[in-house]
């Protein structure tokens, strides 16, 4: 997950990050000037288990929004795991976890 909530290549403001019924798409992103490949989000939810890795102190306010602030999928894509139909397993460095319970 990226300090911008993204995850998956699903960046905020993509407009596949609200395609709930494809499997994958080609997706251009301009701040990082690439284009990547991506699972869409029907795929991420529906996995039996998916982990997400969280690295870097620049990450700690976007792990508050993803557990705790209000549902924006559209700019916070990694909220996609408050719907995971699976298990969710967070893999957290010191630097990112330290202000969470």
């Amino acid at each position: 997950m990226g300090a911008d909530v993204h995850t998956a290549s699903l960046f905020p403001g993509e407009p596949a990050v609200l395609d709930s019924t494809g499997l994958t798409a080609a997706v251009y992103v301009d701040k990082l000037k690439s284009a990547r490949i991506t699972l869409l989000p029907a795929v991420l939810v529906a996995a039996r288990h998916t982990l997400m890795l969280v690295c870097g102190e620049d990450k700690q306010p976007a792990l508050e929004t993803v557990f705790h602030g209000p549902e924006n999928i559209a700019h916070y894509p990694a909220q996609w795991t408050r719907r995971h139909q699976g298990e969710v397993t967070w893999f957290l460095d010191e630097a990112a976890s330290r202000p969470l319970p």
